[in-house]
């Protein structure tokens, strides 16, 4: 019987037997083209481009604060004082608590022309009480309320819409007496920053 062998193939007669043949030591199959941490950071980027792509052209964000990209700059109109505290510079105060939050805060820039910001803030305030909440056994107070009561606007000047219109009202008590006595004073600037935070969170987060 006439046997020829080539390249693995074997031949006997009129029979052909393909032989397997091993590959050589240094030969190693083809890489695939993705491994599993390629695939991994692929998708990464991938989803990091999709969420600058849908964030990134309408707003901006700073320390939590959504912005709209084309809101620059801001005017905070001084807050208007229409109650008849004895308490001094309330308004004032208010109004600094506001301009910490809005310019500080984020990349919103303070101009004093209310007809060229891109937004504008104004505030009023009004009402302040100072009353009793607690009494003593001789029927002198030891504790009292101070609550104050803001109206504030927050308008977009291109669409002349507003962004945010209500009241905001906020109380604080106070010792008259004893070790943890305070002032009126001391009550009505921890009533005047959760003013500030209520409006500086609701005009930055409904969007």
């Amino acid at each position: 019987m006439k046997t020829s062998e080539r390249a693995g193939v074997r031949e006997r007669g009129h029979a052909r037997v393909v032989e397997e043949t091993s590959l050589p030591s240094h030969a190693h199959p083809p890489a695939p083209l993705f491994t599993g941490r390629s695939r991994q950071v692929s998708w990464s980027v991938f989803l990091l481009a999709l969420l600058l792509g849908l964030t990134g052209c309408s707003y901006y964000s700073f320390s939590g604060a959504m912005i709209p990209q084309e809101h620059q700059t801001i005017t905070i109109v001084p807050v208007e004082n229409a109650t008849a505290s004895s308490l001094r510079d309330l308004e004032g105060s208010l109004t600094d608590l506001l301009n910490e939050r809005f310019v500080e805060r984020t990349r919103l820039r303070l101009i004093t022309n209310a007809n060229e910001a891109d937004v504008v803030l104004t505030g009023r305030l009004i009402e302040y009480s100072d009353a009793p909440t607690s009494v003593s056994g001789n029927e002198r107070a030891t504790q009292n309320e101070v609550t104050i009561s803001a109206e504030v606007r927050y308008r977009a000047t291109e669409s002349d819409s507003l962004l945010l219109d209500d009241t905001y009202t906020q109380s604080e008590t106070y010792a008259l007496s004893g070790e943890g006595a305070q002032s009126a004073a001391d009550a009505a600037r921890v009533v005047l920053e959760n003013i500030a935070d209520a409006v500086f969170a609701d005009a930055t987060s409904n969007w």
